[in-house]
Parts: structure tokens; sequence; C-alpha cells
């Protein structure tokens, strides 16, 4: 089983000031580790450039245009409370989404079986209109419209590590029913060996063996990987 790991060193100039915690040193703690362990099995690449329509996908052309203007010259600027970005952040906010949805063409043309992005600013608390939780993009959204509609995907599942994945925006993929979202802190379905799963959020229960069924999550061999590894 192969994995791959998509990053790129633009992350190290989304800067955010001193004492935020979210900072590079996240990902770098990381990466550092991943480069320690020796297997054929784990692919290094870098994300490749995409058509910057499938953003609107997820967020109103409108917040996007503003996005577009807010990253300054110097300095830094603040889209919320938490939310900051700088010079470097406009590649770096970019590189993160470019990495799901690289990481999404390699698993659906099979180059490898599962991908972990190690990518900053996050992207999952960002909502349709606005920038939140230290995310300008919601990344997974993006990914999980991209999927439905570059490979005409009828149904989806992502699942995320914490569970405030998409906030407001989960409601709007509810509402479509295209896309199953739970949380990876209240719900998990063991290597997909049950044939259903109840989302505990609404008691929503679907068959995982009926649906293209797609997850967002840390690959088994990548834990066991970090496990290992000390």
């Amino acid at each position: 089983m192969k994995t791959c790991i998509l990053t790129t060193d633009t992350y190290l100039n989304h800067h955010t000031g001193e004492g935020h915690p979210e900072r590079p040193d996240r990902v770098t703690a990381v990466i550092d580790h991943l480069k320690k362990v020796k297997s054929k099995n784990l692919i290094w690449k870098k994300p490749e450039k995409f058509d910057l329509k499938y953003l609107a996908l997820a967020h109103d052309k409108n917040y996007l245009n503003n996005i577009k203007d807010s990253f300054p010259k110097q300095g830094l600027n603040f889209l919320d409370g938490d939310t900051i970005v700088s010079p470097g952040s406009k590649e770096a906010t970019q590189d993160a989404v470019g990495s799901i949805l690289t990481a999404i063409d390699g698993v659906m043309k099979k180059d490898f079986n599962n991908a972990f992005c190690a990518v900053r600013p996050p992207g999952h608390h960002a909502e349709k209109q606005k920038a939140m939780g230290f995310c300008v993009y919601n990344n997974i959204a993006v990914g999980a419209y991209y999927l439905l509609e570059k490979y005409n995907l009828k149904k989806g599942v992502t699942e995320d590590l914490i569970d405030s994945l998409f906030l407001k925006m989960e409601q709007e993929l509810r509402q479509k029913k295209k896309i199953n979202i739970v949380g990876f802190g209240s719900f998990y379905v063991k290597e997909m060996k049950q044939r259903t799963a109840t989302n505990p959020q609404n008691g929503e229960t679907f068959d995982l063996e009926s649906r293209e069924v797609v997850k967002f999550k840390l690959g088994k061999k990548l834990k066991e990987m970090f496990k290992n590894k000390k």
C-alpha cells in the first residue's frame, strides 16, 4: 500500500505573528518526523497547480475577490480575530488547496492508495463567505466538491480529525444530500469493514457498500509509521 505525502515549502512563508498557535513549526515537526521513516511505500509529492474555478464551488465569489485583495505587500493582515495572512500567504493558501486536489487525483488514478497533506494554513473552519479559525479557504469542502464535479461521484463521505468540520458549510453540503460528514472524534468506521454507519450528529444511517465512499483521514499505514517510529 502506497501513501503519498503532499507538502511544499510555501507554508513557511505564511506568517501569523509571534506567539500565534498556528505557526510553521506545526507542519515542520510533522515533516521532520516523516522524513525519518524509511519506506518504499512512502511517496513525496508537491501540489500541482489547479484551476481556481474550483474555489468558487465552495466559496462565494465576492469572498474570493476580497481574499485576493487581502494579502498584504508587507506586514500582517487580520481576516478575523485569529485568522491572519502575510505576503507569502497567497501562495501557501493555494498550495494547501492544491495539495488536497492533487491527493484526490492521485488516489482516483490509483497512483497511490491514500495521502496525507502536510500543509498550512489549515482548511476546515472557513465558511462560504468568511475566514475562520486560522482557515482562509475550506480545503476539505473544495476537495469534496471537486470529487463530485470532476469525477462525477454520486455520494461521498468525509471524515475530519475534529468535530467542527465545515460548521455552516456542513449544513449546506448536507442539504444538497451529496456529502455525508462525520466527526473523527465521535464516529469511526474501522477499516471500512462495517456495512453500515450512523452519523451521531443527525442519526442518519447509510450503507457504506452501496455508494462511492471517499474518506479524508490519516491512513492506517501512516498511523503505523508514526506509532513505530520513536
